[in-house]
């Protein structure tokens, strides 16, 4: 039985390449239908007619990350951190299933705020991922989230630059501010990558526990750079209580 109220992508087939409806719509529809987790956006369905194809999903009546911030300023540290572990957790679930998202940012992640979660959307760069084979060379994302080495032009590591991706929204969500100008070149965006030519706003009294775990996340190297798995064992996230971060839900009142 479908929910009242539903979300419906609707998706112009004679207006996209041929990759993307051969390539990148199968492989979307694919992956969302073999996850289950209460921090993704689940699929209800999805059709084809009119030379559109149409996929029913979880209404977000909170809208996403994005306008949130945009409309209320920085969240609280502890929010953000209750917000975060519910990301960390989306990821994990994905990643041990060898799935990466490769777009992750705050404009997919979708506020439920009857249950006080978000919960994770659009997988149109999802794809399937053995860990131990070759690296991804498929240029995937948005700039402004995406790891050094994919800006570089190198293979990368899809879930490392996933893990990058993560703590990129988490500086944003906290500050309200992009790390990074997207609108600089490439590699001038690589070397404020490197030197990590960023700040968090004295003004906002960021923990030292919050902004190395975020540090930690936008490790430069790909390689010294944590696997997801590692991230909620940072020290910003050990105060998450015993029964998981399942459990940290945030009422409406309480909504930042």
């Amino acid at each position: 039985m479908l929910p009242s109220q539903v979300a419906i992508k609707m998706i112009n087939t004679q207006k996209v390449t041929e990759e993307f409806r051969s390539k990148f719509l199968p492989r979307e529809i694919e992956c969302w239908k073999r996850l289950n987790h209460p921090h993704l956006v689940r699929i209800l369905g999805h059709y084809e007619a009119m030379q559109h194809v149409f996929l029913t999903m979880e209404f977000a009546r909170g809208g996403d990350m994005l306008q949130h911030v945009q409309r209320k300023g920085p969240v609280k540290e502890h929010q953000a951190m209750i917000w975060m572990s519910q990301v960390i957790s989306a990821v994990f679930y994905m990643h041990t299933r060898g799935i990466v998202h490769r777009d992750l940012k705050l404009e997919n992640i979708v506020i439920f705020p009857d249950e006080g979660i978000i919960k994770i959307s659009d997988f149109g760069f999802a794809r399937s991922v053995i860990r131990g084979d070759a690296l991804s060379e498929t240029y995937c994302g948005s700039k402004s989230y995406s790891a050094p080495e994919i800006l570089k032009g190198e293979p990368y590591d899809p879930y490392k630059s996933d893990v990058w991706s993560v703590g990129v929204i988490a500086f944003v969500i906290v500050t309200d501010c992009m790390p990074f100008c997207e609108k600089r070149p490439n590699p001038q965006i690589v070397e404020a990558q490197r030197t990590r030519a960023y700040e968090y706003p004295a003004k906002l009294h960021l923990s030292r526990e919050c902004r190395f775990s975020i540090d930690t996340m936008m490790t430069f190297s790909w390689r010294d750079r944590p696997n997801i798995s590692h991230c909620i064992c940072l020290p910003w996230f050990r105060s998450l209580p015993p029964s998981g971060i399942h459990a940290l839900k945030l009422p409406l009142s309480r909504l930042p």
